[in-house]
């Protein structure tokens, strides 16, 4: 009995450890195109459209799960490019998220669709975008809301299922909004979006009646979204001013030399 419970608890580790977006992009991708995957992605494109993501700039960039579920049509920037960990043909650049191939202080704004709570070292990620995101640059983030009927699944449905999509970090929106001020970014929105949804409207009606005071109780919103600013620290001019003469007493005998006799 000692033997076997550091076993299990071994492969419960295992079997909720994240794996690279490399690896679990084509899953992802997958699941988008379920009816939960698809409804969840209607939601979110109904936010970018809404205005939220209404931020100055000339260069936009997005990092996500799936390159062919673009949220960038909400932007309004010029130029648009879509990064994806492996090839697609909807990817104009296949690299590590974590080593962007892109110079410093370059983009206007990132896009994270839900590239963090899948990425092994989310922290990291968000460190190196921060570094391509310019003076006054914009970072969204969309991210599974861990307080949610669909964040309260992935335990459940973790244990059983194989699909990619359960295999993520929990990230609390607090605990981004924490990470992207400690990185010098001011938080200009922080909401909820979005609902879980089964797959058939039998299932939706018997889910209502059985979870309806989870949802009273907790946000029924199946990921949140985040938009932060790069804030700018003014360069304080260094002014040339002279320096009084300080009068000392034990130097006052002493003679001055003129600069131009000597």
């Amino acid at each position: 009995m000692l033997k076997s419970g550091p076993k299990a608890l071994d492969r419960l580790i295992t079997k909720f450890q994240v794996p690279t977006l490399m690896e679990s992009q084509a899953g992802l991708v997958n699941w988008l195109a379920t009816p939960m995957g698809q409804y969840l992605f209607h939601h979110e494109m109904q936010i970018s459209s809404g205005g939220i993501f209404n931020v100055p700039g000339y260069r936009a960039a997005q990092l996500g799960i799936s390159p062919a579920h673009s949220l960038l049509t909400g932007l309004q920037q010029e130029h648009k490019l879509i990064l994806a960990p492996v090839f697609d043909s909807n990817a104009a650049c296949v690299c590590d998220y974590q080593t962007l191939p892109l110079p410093s202080n370059t983009l206007d704004v990132v896009l994270l669709h839900h590239a963090l709570e899948f990425s092994p070292e989310p922290h990291k990620l968000l460190n190196e975008v921060a570094r391509v995101v310019a003076a006054g640059g914009h970072i969204i983030i969309i991210a599974f809301n861990p307080f949610s009927l669909f964040g309260f699944a992935k335990w459940a449905a973790g244990s059983f299922s194989t699909q990619q999509v359960w295999r993520h970090h929990s990230l609390r929106m607090a605990r981004l909004v924490d990470w992207l001020q400690l990185i010098g970014f001011q938080i200009v929105t922080a909401d909820r979006g979005g609902a879980m949804k089964g797959m058939r409207d039998s299932q939706i009606n018997r889910d209502r009646q059985l979870s309806g005071w989870i949802r009273r109780r907790i946000s029924a919103g199946a990921f949140f979204v985040i938009v932060a600013r790069k804030q700018v620290v003014p360069l304080t001019p260094v002014r040339q001013t002279r320096w009084p003469p300080v009068k000392v007493p034990a130097f006052a005998g002493l003679k001055t030399v003129d600069k131009d006799s000597a």
